[in-house]
C-alpha cells in the first residue's frame, strides 16, 4: 500500500503541540479535515522543523505526550546533499522572483522553509502550512484549504493550506 507523505510546517506542529489541550485538539481536527481528501497518508515532521522547534524551546518534546502518537512521526534523517543543493536553488530563485516583482514586498523565505520545499519537490510530498507565501504558486499548487483555529480572542483566523508541489519548475 502506497502512502502519500505530508510534511508539516513548524507553525502547524506548534499548534498541535500547544500546551492548551483545547487548542491542540482544534488543530488536530483542522488537520484531519484538511487531509480528509487523501487516502493512506502519513504526516511527517521533517528534520529541519524538528531543529526549529528545538531551537524555539528546549522543552518542546515534553508537550508531545498529549498528542496521539499515531498521528504523526518525527524524522531524524540526515539532510542529503541533493536536498542542500535544491534548497539553495529554491531560495535563490524565490528571492530573485520576489525582487523582480516588487522590491518593497520581497521578503526572505526562511532556510527551514526552503528545506521543507526541497523535500516536497524532490520526493513529491505534500505540505501543510499556514504560510502559503513561503511556498510560491510557481512551485506549489493549493490542493485544499480550511480555516485554522483561532489562537487568541483578538487574533484573526488564518487559513491552513495543503500544498502539492508542481514538478519541473526548479
Amino acid at each position: 500500500m502506497k502512502f502519500t507523505t505530508v510534511l508539516l510546517d513548524t507553525n502547524v506542529v506548534s499548534g498541535l503541540l500547544d500546551e492548551n489541550k483545547n487548542k491542540s485538539s482544534l488543530w488536530t481536527k483542522t488537520l484531519q479535515i484538511l487531509c480528509s481528501s487523501l487516502t493512506n497518508y502519513e504526516l511527517i515532521v521533517p528534520t529541519p522543523v524538528c531543529f526549529e522547534l528545538k531551537q524555539g524551546s528546549k522543552y518542546w518534546v515534553e508537550n508531545i505526550p498529549h498528542i496521539d502518537p499515531a498521528m504523526f512521526r518525527y524524522s531524524g534523517a540526515p539532510i542529503q546533499t541533493s536536498i542542500l543543493s535544491l534548497a539553495a536553488t529554491y531560495l535563490r530563485n524565490c528571492l530573485g522572483e520576489m525582487k523582480s516583482v516588487n522590491r518593497s514586498e520581497a521578503r526572505k523565505i526562511s532556510l527551514i522553509d526552503a528545506f521543507i520545499a526541497s523535500y516536497a519537490l524532490q520526493f513529491h510530498m505534500l505540505i501543510v502550512t499556514k504560510n502559503q507565501k513561503d511556498f510560491p504558486e510557481k512551485y506549489f499548487a493549493v490542493e485544499h484549504m480550511v480555516l485554522a483555529p483561532q489562537t487568541s480572542a483578538i487574533a484573526p483566523r488564518e487559513i491552513m493550506f495543503l500544498l502539492r508541489p508542481r514538478q519541473g519548475n526548479i
